[in-house]
């Protein structure tokens, strides 16, 4: 499904962004370019995920067709007749095109827009003069910048009010475009804003983009103080040059920026950067770590597949035809829970020969009350298919007040359900099954129960701790209130 994998992409970014975001100080602090961090972390947020899809299709390729005895049901779900509805999978499934499109549309409009806004830039810049300014050569704007311009050659851009500043000032505004233009922080910047392009859903790659451009920054005015500029002289210079600054692009790497970033850079020309500790330094680096790991092992969604004939004939039906099961298929390889056929187990898991024309229901059990009601062999959880040929092992309850149920787990084993008009039918069973009411252990008197709050009675025969008789109030099969 695309949506999944397009939600599962944003978790991967975000995890992503978040390392990056413990690593920046501990680079910093050992006057490493923190904009390493956020640059690996867009690069990984492109292809962990992609790499991922790509891996999950190959897989999904090479799987055993469902329904197969290799395959194993995790998750199921059962439509029939006018009692089916559409589910959230099918309504995703559905969407699939409608996202395709909108992607599409949003990446060509921003991409025309960057192209569109670059070009713009570039021709208003063949009418700017150029200045000699020392040894440096510079473009004269009307407002654009201090910036940088171009990508091979890239050129320095002043604004002309700039040439008013003192000797010094205008020498440090020369020193920080010229680092930037060194450390190829346009060319930077500029594939970071393609990756936004490429993916303009993920809202963790533009939070990613903004702190790229703001590491771009600070990185380069650790640079600049290396050189051995004075502080306070570099501070003012940014304070003065805050109050003019330009509307740039993110592809562009300017000497000026939004107030916001100007605080971040004036509190670091304050303070410096103080390298952490060893145990902060440690317990950053092994969370960012264990997010890195996580957000590369994080398993894809995968979609939504009918069990039984073709899975391409339905793939573009909202509302699956009554009497289709549908599941998530997992191969061998993964959890193994244990499968059970009209109560009896089948170690090879689903029968390749089941119909699901012929399935009246399937129940999964899992967690603690798997392993309570199956034994140790079910921590992987249980799955119990229901055929209508055996729908006589369960017992539905109506809600007719005169209905009454009766359980006798003595020898003679019988279980009966009895009718107004005095009809009774009755199930025979071994003399070791066991009364669970609602995956609790039951010992009372199950004719105690009120029949009009059971939902279903269901008869699992010869399993691991014997056979059992599974009462289903209405509140705990979501029917509402008892």
């Amino acid at each position: 499904m695309i949506a999944g994998w397009m939600a599962h992409a944003i978790a991967v970014s975000g995890l992503l962004g978040t390392a990056a975001w413990l690593t920046e100080p501990i680079l910093r602090g050992r006057r490493r370019p923190a904009r390493l961090a956020w640059s690996a972390a867009l690069v990984l947020s492109l292809l962990v995920p992609l790499s991922t899809f790509l891996l999950t299709r190959l897989q999904s390729g090479d799987a055993p067709a469902p329904g197969g005895a290799a395959s194993l049901l995790s998750l199921t779900l059962m439509t029939r007749g006018a009692e089916a509805l559409p589910t959230l999978a099918s309504r995703l499934e559905a969407a699939g095109p409608w996202l395709l499109g909108t992607w599409l549309l949003a990446s060509t409009a921003l991409a025309v827009a960057l192209a569109g806004g670059l070009f713009r830039l570039s021709k208003r810049a063949r009418r700017w003069p150029t200045a000699l300014l020392g040894e440096d050569e510079v473009l004269l704007s009307d407002g654009f910048g201090p910036a940088l311009l171009g990508i091979r050659s890239p050129r320095v851009v002043l604004p002309r009010w700039t040439l008013g500043l003192e000797a010094d000032r205008l020498r440090l505004v020369l020193l920080h475009e010229e680092e930037h233009r060194r450390a190829g922080d346009g060319l930077l910047l500029l594939a970071g804003t393609l990756a936004v392009v490429l993916a303009p859903w993920n809202a963790a790659l533009w939070w990613q983009l903004r702190r790229l451009r703001a590491a771009v920054e600070l990185d380069c005015d650790a640079r600049v103080l290396h050189r051995g500029t004075p502080p306070a002289a570099y501070g003012a210079l940014l304070f003065a040059l805050g109050t003019h600054t330009p509307g740039l692009p993110f592809s562009v790497a300017a000497l000026s920026a939004s107030r916001s970033l100007l605080e971040r850079r004036l509190s670091m020309i304050v303070r410096g950067t103080r390298p952490r500790g060893p145990v902060g330094t440690i317990l950053a680096t092994a969370a960012a770590a264990l997010l890195v790991f996580g957000a590369c092992e994080a398993p894809s969604p995968t979609g939504v597949r009918p069990i039984g004939g073709d899975p391409d004939a339905r793939a573009g039906s909202p509302t699956p035809p009554a009497g289709t099961v549908h599941a998530i298929v997992t191969d061998a390889a993964g959890p193994q829970p244990m499968v059970f056929v009209d109560g009896e187990r089948i170690p090879g898991g689903v029968p390749a020969g089941l119909d699901p024309a012929d399935i009246d229901r399937i129940d999964v059990v899992k967690g603690e009350a798997a392993i309570r009601l199956f034994g140790p062999d079910a921590k992987d959880g249980v799955i119990q298919v229901f055929t209508k040929a055996a729908s006589g092992d369960t017992i539905r309850v109506d809600t007719m007040r005169a209905d009454t149920i009766r359980a006798d787990t003595t020898p003679a084993g019988v279980l009966r359900r009895s009718t107004p008009g005095g009809a009774t039918s009755a199930k025979a069973l071994p003399a070791d099954a066991s009364v669970y009411l609602d995956g609790t252990l039951f010992e009372g008197d199950v004719s105690t129960l009120d029949p009009t709050t059971i939902a279903r009675i269901d008869v699992v025969k010869g399993g691991p701790a014997g056979s059992i008789i599974r009462i289903t109030t209405k509140k705990a099969a979501g029917g509402g209130e008892e």
